[in-house]
């Protein structure tokens, strides 16, 4: 996949780079080791493996120490910290959930994507969020259809988007 840049981003330099990446990661591992609210998290995909371009986008998973407001502000101010160290080119969009909620299965996760969450290629900061995350029983179609509902219903949000990075709404990538 890989993100569509405007005539005007280009042209304002809002394209990142690959150090732009390795810059955002170090600050999502500093912040987030600083943060006692954060129970654990991890950078996975490109960027964990240094392989990050201008097209790629900033997975990470940040699971929250407490079901709180508190906790939740933590997670904000680790997304806020790396838009600004990196000049808001980044699209960071963490996946956050509380530890309690992972580990009871509380989450809108499948075991397959699981899987690719739990792969040895992440840079992990904390405890693990993929050592204590439980999946419910689904069969493997449910899943499917799930995953192709939620495709749909953001690419339909993606069309009445009028901003190009809103990653939020599955903005397009």
């Amino acid at each position: 996949m890989g993100r569509i840049f405007s005539y005007h981003e280009i042209e304002a330099q809002q394209v990142p780079n690959g150090d732009n990446f390795g810059l955002a990661r170090d600050t999502f591992i500093e912040t987030v080791s600083e943060c006692v609210d954060i129970d654990g998290s991890f950078v996975y995909g490109s960027v964990a493996i240094g392989a990050a371009n201008r097209r790629s986008d900033f997975d990470s998973f940040i699971a929250l120490a407490e079901d709180n407001p508190r906790s939740y502000s933590a997670a904000k101010f680790v997304v806020q910290c790396v838009r600004e160290e990196t000049g808001y080119n980044i699209p960071i969009l963490p996946i956050v959930h509380p530890r309690g909620a992972l580990e009871i299965g509380h989450h809108d996760l499948d075991r397959f994507f699981g899987q690719h969450l739990s792969s040895s290629h992440r840079v992990v900061e904390g405890n693990d969020p993929a050592e204590y995350i439980s999946f419910p029983n689904q069969p493997a179609r449910d899943i499917l259809a799930d995953y192709l509902f939620q495709k749909k219903r953001r690419l339909t949000n993606t069309y009445t988007s009028t901003d190009p990075l809103d990653v939020e709404e599955g903005g397009l990538q």
